[in-house]
């Protein structure tokens, strides 16, 4: 009995040294991941002012942060996509007076850019925006990290203009030159398959957009980088994209591994958090799963409730969607209430649209 109690005495020294192992190297990992963030908003930072010194600076100590601690930590950012944009930090340190004079017209025009596109004048958006494409490329190269960039905005601009094939010609051109200069494990070629996702998506070509989507998720989980802004929101898009497509079964995965990311990374929004629990919920009513999806519906419609200026008019299909899983369920009686309680919402827009 004694040498039991002493294996069992063991066992558990054991395991809390485990524990403590486990807890120490989370504590570790959430460090470097602060440490990081800091060194990439630091490189934005110095982009944005154009301190080109300081951004060398600190995309060096990138460079060997990386080197120390990539196999440690998952980063969005990749080293060679470092050392890809460390090269237009060093061309700006050695730009002369009327070369900074132009770099910083860059920084005007995409302001331009910004305040045309709000005020809905998009065809004066589209020539700043092909000025200050102009302006980098004579800069920096039409491959570098900065052009690169500057191309995002003007395909967005073309999409302003309902100009999708030349929007997609952008996007797809800056994909090959971040594949080519920064590889695929970049956030350059993360951000440009993803905006070539969103033109497909404008143009209606769902079935394109699948396909696409699938690809740069399966891209961004080889390389374990479920980290990226864009992993959940991808998510987000297959599951509303595959319920579309009556592939519920589909749509559910995506919809989980979503919802699993965000109990792990936290939520990018509020607005997908509460997409992906609809996406969930609808393919399990479509799948006949009636009761997960009446708890996924009732868990949507308060945690909505919850946020300033939710449309109204979404609640309410959200709720009549609600309704029908509750009859499926034999609920008829709580059915009808919450059909009545939609009723005097819909009728409460009506009378504020006739008011403006």
């Amino acid at each position: 009995m004694i040498a039991n109690c002493i294996k069992c005495f063991i066992l558990a020294l054991l395991i809390l040294q485990m524990n403590h192992a486990l807890a120490q190297e989370l504590i570790d990992k959430e460090k470097l991941a602060e440490e990081y963030d800091e060194l990439a908003n630091k490189i934005q930072r110095s982009f944005i002012l154009q301190h080109w010194s300081s951004a060398k600076s600190s995309l060096i100590s990138m460079e060997k942060f990386l080197i120390e601690n990539g196999e440690t930590i998952a980063t969005p950012m990749s080293l060679r996509e470092v050392r890809h944009r460390l090269k237009d930090a060093e061309k700006g340190i050695n730009f002369n007076p009327e070369d900074s004079q132009s770099a910083s017209k860059i920084i005007e025009l995409f302001a331009g850019v910004d305040k045309n596109c709000f005020i809905g004048e998009f065809d004066q958006a589209l020539q700043l925006s092909k000025q200050a494409n102009k302006l980098s490329f004579e800069l920096f190269g039409e491959e570098s990290y900065t052009t690169i960039c500057s191309s995002f905005k003007l395909g967005l601009t073309y999409c302003e203009l309902a100009n999708y094939d030349k929007a997609m010609s952008v996007f797809n051109r800056c994909r090959v030159l971040a594949i080519a200069h920064a590889g695929k494990k970049s956030t350059l070629f993360i951000h440009a398959y993803d905006l070539e996702i969103y033109v497909s998506n404008l143009k209606e070509e769902y079935s394109n957009s699948i396909v696409m989507a699938k690809e740069l998720l399966s891209t961004i989980e080889s390389h374990k980088l479920q980290i990226s802004e864009k992993y959940i929101p991808l998510n987000l898009q297959l599951a509303t994209l595959q319920n579309m497509a009556s592939d519920c079964d589909s749509a559910l995965v995506y919809a989980k591994k979503g919802l699993a990311a965000i109990e792990k990374f936290g939520s990018p929004s509020a607005s997908i958090h509460l997409g992906l629990i609809h996406e969930y919920a609808e393919a399990q009513a479509k799948l006949k799963n009636f009761e997960p999806a009446a708890g996924a519906y009732f868990y949507l419609l308060e945690e909505s409730k919850k946020l300033p200026n939710f449309p109204a008019d979404l609640w309410v299909e959200y709720l009549g969607e609600y309704t029908s899983v509750l009859r499926n369920l034999g609920k008829v009686e709580e059915a009808k209430k919450l059909e009545r309680e939609a009723e005097q919402i819909l009728l409460s827009l009506e009378k504020q649209k006739s008011r403006s």
